[in-house]
């Protein structure tokens, strides 16, 4: 029996959960590695880029800020230790743009803190 083949599509989407592009990712590649290709062809000056902590990579900060004329806003998780440990020793309680969200599934319990 022949064994089905993944594919994996990356997909840029609005505000309001319209997806206005998408990019099958090649074999033997990730999103890491396509995350310029699949917003280059979009004019980004001024607009606000948001991503997963997957996409917070120094190249892909430097293609949204300097190619791109882009702002960002990237998760940060604890599996970047340095980083992680840089952005925890700001003066956050003077940040007044926070949310905390709490959610349970797949048998955890989460908390997510978010300041710009």
């Amino acid at each position: 029996m022949a064994r089905a083949t993944a594919r994996c599509l990356l997909a840029a989407m609005t505000g309001q959960d319209r997806t206005v592009t998408q990019l099958r990712l090649p074999d033997k590649t990730n999103e890491i590695t396509c995350f310029a290709a699949l917003l280059g062809s979009f004019d980004l000056t001024g607009v606000t880029v948001t991503a997963d902590a997957l996409h917070t990579q120094r190249a892909h900060v430097r293609f949204l800020v300097e190619d791109k004329k882009a702002h960002y806003l990237l998760v940060v998780k604890a599996n970047q230790p340095g980083l992680h440990r840089r952005l925890r020793s700001l003066p956050w309680k003077d940040v007044n743009a926070r949310r905390h969200d709490r959610e349970s599934g797949h048998g955890r319990r989460e908390t997510r803190a978010t300041r710009a």
